[in-house]
């Protein structure tokens, strides 16, 4: 389809704005008012196959991208899918046929068919309607014309995406947003004293109400939550500052004052933008009373001041002042009490059991005074093992600031309930013993840390059948807060725990996997104040389980073979993954009990041979088609340091009704296998039923199937090829882990191994029967003369074997190698390195196996007195070489350079062994021989070697091209 643009029609221009924002296109249209597009084809090959083929489509503009498209009020509801017309539009059009005939009349596949589904058709279904104005050459449709469409909306803000589709949307240039758009204003704007924690602020909707002033009377150190709703104002058009002034002077003079308008929420969606609802934090600071020179109140009187809060909006873009954007200012008002001192013991409740926690650089304060001499200057928490994480550090304007620069103060764990239990210290330098108010009474008695506000963790009452199946008796209950080690003036040592609650295995899988993994539980937590006579801060504990999840799943490999997830080995349910492997299954188990009946019927030698013979192609028939599938999933929790640690363990596959369930999966499997051969079966044994005449492209294709497997059969035959269908391990878990400075990580492993994915095979043997004449005869008299035997046999095997072995860290966004890599080495020693995620290697191994063996027999008459002598000589000799070549294409990432693609030629050496052995015996009797226990002496002709042809990281090679085509120009 050519390049289309979606215009505005003549007699609307002047009410419509028309912009690109975000490389998007954006019509402004006005509120309650229809306006009239359409879509103008710039540069079509063919204008009359274009206009024919064009459909509107259109989603809400919160919709954008989603399977959700709306429906057009102005023409009916189509009848038929979008996919299914194109299909039916296609039949008689060499677009609509699947086969074609070649110039030798044989029918081959046409490359130009296509065969249009709900997915490729970006599932539109029947919401499109036709641009065209004829249904046919003479009839047109009403109230359709081309690319005509009137749009109006009634709600601020919302609108449409619109978009001219051939058959599926690319939501890009040939489609707009038209959103219904005013100018840019303030819709709502309140200002009011935090009462509440932040976390619950946060996670409540933002206010929607208007203020001129604060309402509640404000104390220095208090926090001000800020809910804005701003319509047409883009961070893209304006900047956003806020200040605060006494009489005309600044207070936050030498402070940043911007506030980031928009964090898109969909990042992909930029109609979202145009309402935006904001939700900030200020701190009534103390130093504005330095600068204004507020005098603090004596005993219990007031000492009131007002400051003015203002908000700017300023048009900063080309767009925003070319259409006069107007300048925007909000003020409020606040009105700030300088009450005298209050002590730490009595007001300091209001603060420290309502878990106040803030963003802002500086702490509340829990008095005004300066003189109070035992504050502390900074604040740290460390956990074994981690660097400490700075809470609070002393700038030098005497500040307090976080290390992360304002983010809420949330210490994250992953622990254990018994062996994984860890060590966690806060520590200050509060200066409690020169504090001048000392010895007054309980001054300081549980001032510095607060643990009088901690919460005991509540466990459920898990009743019901579950309980009454299973048990888990490995779960001691113990709290977050687990007990204190050491507590002083300046510092406090605990050890944190995680409170693992079920009561039965389903309870636990039940809990922390679906609900805790997907975040429908929050982890445990506890709050510790940690307080001086001037400052407050109160730290949050978040303890997550330290549970891993994994699953395991092989086919068709020896259980030695098994990779198991962290190289740990444990019981998986077994089952035939074929309905062939249950019938030589079945077949085993019959022969085995049947066997002591082979003995007693083996009379004589010609009925045991028969019977040998029997028994060995009924075992070589269990051998090739027995396929076998382990599957498996368990839980690891409470897992203490150290490498290959287990921890608890509970393994589903042993536990019903899981075990029972896995094995059902297994029996699915089967029985796909046998539903896909037996359609496979009626599909290709003739005609179908007259009811199901549906089924006659399936028809086609399984006869062309069947066509091609026996190809595929008489070309292994032909070339005495064996092909190898792939043997699969693999293991996927997830966990959480703890990351540096407090924060922690869900990690990803996968391990996928086909070894292989696909092989071939093929065994060529050359003796004196298989060489053609003269040699055939030359080689056979010599064999006859010396009673000897010449063989030489060459084996090739050509696989692909693909390694996946990754660990993704939703932390840090890295990519590294999982434990189970080491495991994963082929012959050419280690080839994985930091960063690959996907290796594939293309194996050829050759070996090469020669045989001779030479006999001269004489007997020697009776002479004199000496008995006759019979006299026997052999030579036997053996050679055995073998080497491989590899191609390995390996796939990863680095998070500096982006992915790339690597590839390694690997070279396996040439090495063999050979034996030699000669005898001399005489009237049966061994006189000599050279070998006596037949030893095989190795050898090295080539040593192994690899070499790698470099690196390219795909991201730089785009910027090469794209730098070569601009020097170039």
């Amino acid at each position: 389809m050519a390049k289309k643009i979606i215009v505005v029609d003549e007699q609307d221009k002047n009410l419509v704005t028309e912009r690109i924002y975000r490389k998007l296109k954006v019509f402004e249209i006005p509120l309650n008012k229809g306006i009239s597009f359409h879509l103008k084809v710039l540069k079509a090959k063919n204008v009359k196959e274009t206009k024919e083929n064009v459909y509107w489509i259109a989603q809400s503009h919160n919709r954008f991208k989603t399977r959700k498209f709306n429906y057009f009020k102005s023409a009916p509801k189509n009848q038929k899918e979008l996919h299914v017309l194109l299909n039916e539009l296609n039949k008689g059009t060499k677009y609509g046929e699947r086969y074609i005939l070649n110039k030798d009349g044989e029918e081959v596949l046409n490359p130009d068919f296509h065969v249009y589904t709900p997915k490729n058709t970006g599932f539109v279904k029947s919401a499109y309607v036709a641009t065209n104005p004829y249904k046919s050459h003479t009839e047109k449709r009403e109230g359709v014309f081309f690319g005509n469409l009137k749009y109006i909306q009634r709600t601020l803000g919302r609108g449409i995406w619109l978009e001219g589709i051939n058959y599926t949307p690319e939501f890009k240039e040939q489609g707009a947003f038209i959103l219904a758009v005013d100018k840019p204003q303030v819709l709502s704007l309140l200002v009011e004293r935090r009462t509440l924690p932040e976390k619950i602020v946060r996670s409540n909707p933002i206010k929607k109400d208007n203020c001129d002033s604060v309402e509640q009377e404000l104390l220095y150190g208090d926090v001000l939550d800020i809910h804005m709703h701003l319509h047409n104002v883009l961070s893209e058009d304006y900047k956003l500052t806020k200040e605060v002034f006494y009489k005309g002077e600044s207070m936050t003079k030498g402070y940043s004052t911007l506030i980031d308008i928009n964090i898109p929420k969909d990042e992909h969606n930029p109609s979202l933008d145009y309402n935006v609802s904001i939700l900030d934090e200020h701190v009534v600071n103390l130093s504005w009373a330095g600068k204004t020179n507020h005098k603090e109140a004596k005993d219990s009187e007031d000492s009131l001041q007002e400051y003015t809060m203002v908000f700017t909006f300023t048009p900063v873009s080309k767009h925003a002042i070319e259409n006069n954007y107007p300048t925007i200012k909000r003020e409020i008002t606040l009105t700030v009490n300088y009450k005298s001192d209050f002590s730490a013991t009595v007001n300091e409740k209001d603060y420290v059991t309502n878990p106040n926690i803030v963003k802002v650089w500086q702490p509340p304060l829990i008095t005004q005074l300066y003189e109070q001499e035992c504050n502390y200057t900074e604040l740290t928490v460390s956990c074994d093992g981690f660097e400490p994480k700075t809470f609070l550090k002393e700038s030098k304007d005497g500040a307090l600031l976080t290390d992360d620069r304002g983010t809420t103060p949330i210490y994250s764990l992953v622990l254990g309930n018994k062996n994984n239990i860890r060590e966690v210290t806060i520590q200050t330098d509060a200066d409690v013993a020169n504090c001048p108010e000392l010895n007054e009474e309980d001054k300081h008695t549980e001032n510095v840390f607060n643990l009088k506000e901690i919460q005991e963790y509540t466990f459920a009452d898990d009743d019901g059948i579950w309980n009454a199946l299973t048990d888990i008796k490995s779960l001691p209950r113990v709290q977050p807060y687990h007990k204190t080690i050491d507590k002083t003036d300046q510092i406090l040592k605990f050890k944190a725990a995680y409170p693992y609650d079920a009561s039965s295995e389903s309870k636990f899988l039940w809990r922390y996997l679906f609900m805790y993994m997907f975040q429908y539980t929050n982890p445990a937590e506890f709050y510790i104040s940690v307080n001086s006579c001037r400052y407050k801060r109160t730290i949050w504990f978040n303890v997550h389980p330290d549970v891993i999840w994994a699953s395991h799943l092989a086919l068709d490999v020896e259980k030695k073979d098994i990779l198991y997830h962290d190289n740990i080995e444990l019981p998986l349910v077994k089952g035939d993954a074929t309905y062939i492997s249950v019938l030589a299954s079945a077949l085993e188990k019959t022969l085995n009990f049947i066997k002591p009946l082979f003995d007693v019927l083996s009379i004589n030698n010609n009925s045991k041979t028969a019977i040998t013979e029997l028994e060995k192609v009924l075992r070589d028939f269990i051998k090739e088609s027995k396929t076998d599938m382990y599957l498996g999933y368990h839980a690891r929790y409470d897992i203490p340091d150290g490498e290959n640690e287990v921890g608890s363990l509970i393994n589903y596959a042993e536990i019903q009704p899981y075990k029972a369930h896995l094995h059902f999966q297994i029996i699915n499997v089967v029985l796909l296998t046998l539903a896909v051969d037996v359609l496979m079966i009626y599909l290709t044994r003739g005609k179908l039923a007259p009811g199901l005449q549906q089924l006659k492209k399936a028809q086609k294709v399984a006869k062309r199937i069947d066509k091609g497997k026996d190809k595929v059969n008489k070309f292994l035959d032909k070339y005495n090829l064996t092909l190898t269908t792939p043997k699969i391990t693999m293991n996927a878990a997830l966990r959480k882990e703890m990351q540096p400075k407090g924060a922690y990580a869900t990690i990803f492993d996968l391990t996928f191994k086909a070894d292989p994915l696909l092989a071939l095979n093929t065994e060529y043997k050359v003796d004196s029967n298989s060489l053609k004449s003269p040699l055939k005869e030359f080689v056979k008299s010599m064999e006859e003369k010396t009673n000897g035997k010449f063989e030489l046999i060459a084996k090739a095997e050509g696989k692909i074997v693909s390694d996946i072995n990754i660990s993704y860290n939703t932390h840090t966004n890295e990519l590294t190698l999982n434990k189970n890599a080491i495991k994963q080495e082929n012959e050419y020693n280690k080839v994985l390195r930091k960063g690959d995620i996907i290796k594939t290697d293309g194996i050829i191994n050759i070996s090469i196996e020669a045989n001779a063996r030479l006999k001269y027999k004489k007997e020697f008459k009776k002479l004199w007195f000496f008995e006759p002598v019979e006299v026997e000589a052999s030579i036997e000799g053996e050679l055995k070489l073998n080497s491989s070549i590899s191609l390995v294409e390996k796939v990863g990432y680095t998070k500096k350079r982006g992915p790339y693609m690597e590839k390694m030629i690997c070279f396996g050496g040439l090495q063999g062994t050979y034996k030699q052995k000669a005898e001399l015996r005489a009237n049966y009797r061994d006189l000599y021989d050279s070998n006596e226990d037949d030893q095989e002496v190795p050898f090295t002709l080539l040593e192994k070697s690899k070499g790698s042809l470099g690196r390219n990281y795909i991201f730089e090679l785009f910027e090469s091209k794209k730098q070569f085509e601009h020097e170039n120009k």
